[in-house]
């Protein structure tokens, strides 16, 4: 019979306990979410609209059209009344 240590014990329960977070991961792991993109610094006008409707985060949807979650709604981060405001009504 072997002796286990308690050093021994713990280097196990660590290491199981690591592993079982690792498979956890890889198992709830969605390729469809939606990515952040790192490294962007998004456009004066892209800023603009974000705080024409008081937002910090906007989204891009694979046509780049930019849009925004409010009340669990997808809002358009380029309204009418925001292109007015921006560039001036005619």
């Amino acid at each position: 019979m072997i002796l286990l240590t308690k050093l021994t014990v713990a280097a196990i329960v660590v290491s199981v306990a690591v592993l079982t977070h690792s498979i956890f991961m890889l198992i709830s792991f969605d390729p469809t979410q939606t990515k952040q993109a790192t490294g962007y610094v998004a456009s004066k006008k892209v800023k603009a609209a974000m705080r024409y409707h008081g937002i910090g985060f906007a989204e891009s949807d694979s046509a780049g059209n930019l849009w925004f979650r409010r009340d669990e709604q997808k809002c358009r981060l380029y309204t009418r009344a925001f292109m007015d405001s921006f560039y001036g009504k005619d």
